[in-house]
């Protein structure tokens, strides 16, 4: 599925980290992709 730009950095804005809760009883991994995500004009 294609995301406009103003899409993903609307939701990139209002991403929160995960608390305490969330995480209970899950796996949860972290992936830095800045490196390989080309930038948006």
């Amino acid at each position: 599925m294609v995301v406009p730009p103003q899409i993903f950095e609307l939701a990139s804005d209002l991403w929160q980290p995960l608390d305490t809760d969330e995480c209970e009883g899950r796996e949860i991994h972290f992936l830095d992709s800045a490196a390989r995500t080309p930038k948006i004009p």
